[in-house]
């Protein structure tokens, strides 16, 4: 599902490059996809976590049943979705910011399944 998110925003990065390029004549060459994932820091995750202080949290060995794992995988879905809406506030640009709150939407969808999962567990 994340995936699908990198994707879309950069589907939306490559196309204000190419307005901005229409519009004054000069632009850089965005990488492909696949190169700027190699590229990218994996020092972070969605919603801004150090992914290190993640994974640290779940070599615990009180990190053993699947209710802390939804229990965490909820915990950074409902981080998500404040990053996108938070970032959403701060864009001038219409297109970017309804992808944003789309990319929120999407995030409330998983909070909504893990509920779900969750619910089911008690």
């Amino acid at each position: 599902m994340e995936d699908t998110h990198l994707q879309r925003l950069y589907m939306r990065y490559s196309q204000m490059l190419w307005e901005m390029k229409s519009l004054l004549g000069a632009a850089d060459e965005l990488p492909s996809l696949d190169q700027l994932k190699a590229e990218l820091s994996t020092i972070y995750m969605e919603g801004g976590m150090k992914i290190n202080e993640e994974l640290i949290k779940m070599r615990d060995p009180a990190f053993m049943d699947d209710l802390e794992a939804l229990e965490i995988g909820l915990e950074k879905e409902y981080m998500a979705y404040d990053f996108y809406m938070r970032v959403a506030d701060t864009v001038d640009d219409r297109k970017t910011m309804n992808l944003l709150r789309e990319l929120a939407g999407e995030e409330k969808g998983h909070i909504n399944l893990l509920l779900h999962e969750i619910e089911e567990r008690d």
